[in-house]
């Protein structure tokens, strides 16, 4: 098991764990974890542009074998699709109600 031994979010070393037991930390102080929280909560996949790469990456990373990976990443490729296809639906359906109106 490999334990970072910096900060996920400014790099910062973290502090020692010799001794204790229990998850190991990943962030330096709350402000690092919050902030990480709140970058990950506005991820450019929160915008179409955002969600269209990433489902590029993550067709990208498809890999066939062994058979459990590929179906987890094509599971997760159908979800992200989902998000799109919503969000396309939303957007077309508002699209013709300006119109009609």
């Amino acid at each position: 098991m490999v334990v970072d031994t910096v900060c996920r979010s400014c790099g910062k070393p973290l502090a020692g764990r010799a001794g204790r037991t229990g998850r190991s930390s990943l962030y330096c102080s709350a402000a690092c974890r919050q902030k990480a929280y709140r970058d990950r909560r506005t991820a450019p996949a929160d915008t179409v542009h955002g969600l269209i790469e990433d489902i590029g990456r993550q067709v990208e990373a498809l890999v066939p074998q062994p058979p459990s990976v590929f179906y987890s990443g094509v599971s997760e490729l159908a979800s992200s699709v989902g998000r799109l296809r919503r969000v396309a639906r939303v957007a077309d359906e508002s699209g013709r109600t300006r119109t009609s109106a």
